[in-house]
């Protein structure tokens, strides 16, 4: 009787399917999970980027100079992420520059911070942030 059942290869399809599919998925998953955390990341250097690019074409010499609130609500009006979990901080440096804040030639920084939270089994959640730096022009 022992011997029949050891011989009988009904059914070894259908485990090997499932160890197959069960690594299949995590694989799948995995990927899913770091595009997303990519284009997450991805998302607050562009929210950044677009932020000090309105900064600085907004100094002093502009008919509506930026404030670090105006700023902010800018790059909320256009970024792709949850707002909730989005912080802007803007910085008009001036110890590195003899100009004025806001005047043209001073240097400006945006910092974009976003709270990732956990989606999956790979990715603990994180802060994704990035500061990025012009010289206002007008």
């Amino acid at each position: 009787m022992w011997s029949r059942f050891r011989r009988d290869e009904r059914g070894a399809a259908m485990v090997e399917f499932a160890v197959v599919a069960t690594v299949f998925t995590l694989m799948l998953l995995g990927f899913l999970e770091a595009g997303l955390a990519a284009w997450q990341k991805n998302s607050v250097a562009a929210d950044a980027r677009e932020g000090v690019r309105y900064a600085a074409v907004h100094g002093t010499r502009s008919q509506n100079p930026a404030t670090p609130g105006m700023v902010a609500a800018y790059v909320k009006s256009r970024t792709s992420l949850d707002t909730a979990g989005l912080r802007v901080y803007t910085e008009w440096p001036s110890a590195t520059c003899p100009c004025p804040n806001k005047e043209v030639g001073s240097p400006i920084k945006v910092s974009v911070a976003h709270n990732v939270p956990r989606r999956g089994p790979f990715i603990p959640a994180h802060v994704d942030s990035v500061t990025a730096q012009l010289i206002v022009l007008f």
